[in-house]
């Protein structure tokens, strides 16, 4: 804890440790909504899963992460937020090493990760969910004024707000996790697949919700294999393939070409919209 106390203006009382919070940091200095990582390299036990790495996403930027499945995307989002924890390079929130810091520690900086297929509170309603996602954040006094954005966001949640999360379909709880993260108020925001298992008119609720938060000043960096979606919102994108970096532009200079993505669109198959899951999918 390098002999930090409780009402040292950098003591933390999540972690204990001396992380400065995006309020503590002087003024000008840094900028918190950012994400740099440099020479980053993961694995899982002896296979290699990211080579030498290297991204960046700026204060109100969307970028995006492209790959097939296996590529590594997902690697790369739970590298930064520091749950995968084999993992060596430079990966800095705001100007702030957070190599060496544990998951809690740097959520507690105002890094909200929100993994595909991650769990809700099934026993809690709905509102109650997002209370819990508000009181994780740290800009305290507008929990209310924050939930009552996500259901104007997303006005499906707002009209199921007293329901339980159990009874909610799968396209309802994706929606539900993502409002959780956006709650909390976040400085920088990891999406793992958002748009996976949600029908078109869903899908475009969320993404037009990220957009709005990333004017807020935040830095949303995604992981995603629907490139429609990616072209419309994103103003950057990486390409991974087997574990590197195999292209990187900005997407007015147009989207990765065929062979790079071949195996993403195979194994993706038709979009969800043309099949007869998806036409009777996710309300």
């Amino acid at each position: 804890m390098d002999g930090c106390r409780p009402g040292c203006p950098t003591w933390h009382s999540w972690t204990g440790c001396r992380i400065p919070s995006a309020r503590t940091w002087p003024e000008g200095r840094y900028d918190v909504s950012s994400i740099r990582v440099s020479g980053l390299s993961a694995r899982y036990g002896q296979a290699r899963a990211l080579v030498d790495v290297e991204v960046d996403v700026h204060k109100e930027e969307i970028v995006a992460i492209l790959g097939h499945n296996g590529a590594g995307k997902s690697t790369l989002l739970k590298s930064i937020a520091r749950v995968h924890r084999e993992a060596r390079g430079t990966i800095e929130i705001g100007g702030r090493s957070v190599v060496e810091l544990r998951p809690n520690a740097v959520a507690a900086m105002g890094v909200s990760l929100v993994r595909e297929g991650a769990p809700v509170f099934t026993h809690l309603t709905v509102e109650e969910n997002l209370k819990l996602g508000a009181r994780l954040g740290r800009r305290r006094g507008r929990d209310a004024a924050a939930i009552e954005d996500a259901f104007e966001w997303f006005p499906m949640l707002g009209e199921r707000r007293h329901a339980m999360a159990g009874v909610l379909s799968g396209g309802q709880r994706q929606m539900l996790c993502l409002s959780q993260a956006l709650v909390s108020r976040p400085d920088v925001l990891l999406l793992d697949e958002p748009s996976a298992g949600l029908a078109p008119s869903m899908t475009e609720a969320v993404f037009q919700a990220i957009q709005k938060l990333c004017r807020t000043g935040v830095a949303v960096l995604l992981a995603e294999q629907d490139m429609r979606w990616v072209e419309g919102f994103a103003s950057r994108y990486y390409v991974i393939e087997t574990g590197r970096v195999a292209e990187s532009r900005p997407l007015g200079a147009g989207l990765p070409g065929p062979d790079l993505l071949a195996e993403e669109v195979t194994a993706a198959g038709p979009p969800a919209f043309l099949t007869d899951e998806g036409r009777g999918g996710q309300q």
